[in-house]
């Protein structure tokens, strides 16, 4: 089985260093063109997928939709994949709350910030959604998840359990495929499938 992940495509909000959280912002023009790039590789290789999840949010169906060429008829949409709830903070700017968020990313036990979604709670949505997906998948499957930038580092995050190789590190680029294979329930560490020159 091979499980690909996908950050959505770049949106105004995360071209001006945005929070935009569980708000639906659309992918802008460049986020669009980066997508149907990736989705051209896709079809270049012959690669297809069996089942594609996404969150219930605009920019993370429409990613899919560039990527696999097709409408979002047969797209399984979980709103347990969307973005972290920023709350109140959701259209602030990220830079002068980065000293304060930084180590929030991080913190998967208690850290809370007043109105936002802690990250224990993202970690304990996506995990049980991927256990769904897991429970759902055959062996032999292609299986894409597009979501997010926080909702996919905290998968990351809770699939590196006890593994001496920590998929914490995986950088998440905009409209980037990534892959993650699984042999008898192991697994692997996930890899760029098409990348750039220089990535």
């Amino acid at each position: 089985m091979k499980i690909y992940f996908v950050r959505h495509g770049e949106t105004d909000y995360n071209a001006q260093f945005l929070l935009q959280g569980s708000s639906d912002i659309p992918l802008n023009k460049n986020g669009i063109e980066v997508a149907k790039k990736e989705g051209e590789k896709v079809r270049e290789a012959g690669l297809t997928f069996d089942k594609i999840y996404t969150s219930q949010l605009s920019r993370s169906i429409d990613t899919a939709m560039l990527i696999n060429n097709s409408d979002d008829s047969s797209f399984i949409k979980d709103e347990r994949l969307a973005e972290i709830g920023w709350g109140p903070y959701e259209g602030a700017p990220y830079l002068p709350m980065r000293d304060i968020l930084g180590p929030y990313f991080q913190d998967y036990e208690g850290a809370t910030i007043e109105g936002a979604e802690p990250m224990r709670d993202v970690a304990k949505r996506v995990k049980a959604v991927f256990e769904d997906i897991m429970k759902d998948a055959k062996e032999d499957e292609n299986i894409l998840i597009c979501a997010h930038a926080i909702s996919l580092r905290a998968l990351l995050h809770v699939l590196s359990e006890g593994k001496e190789e920590s998929f914490d590190k995986v950088p998440l680029p905009n409209a980037k495929i990534y892959c993650m294979e699984c042999h008898d329930g192991v697994l692997k560490m996930p890899y760029m499938v098409f990348p750039d020159k220089g990535e």
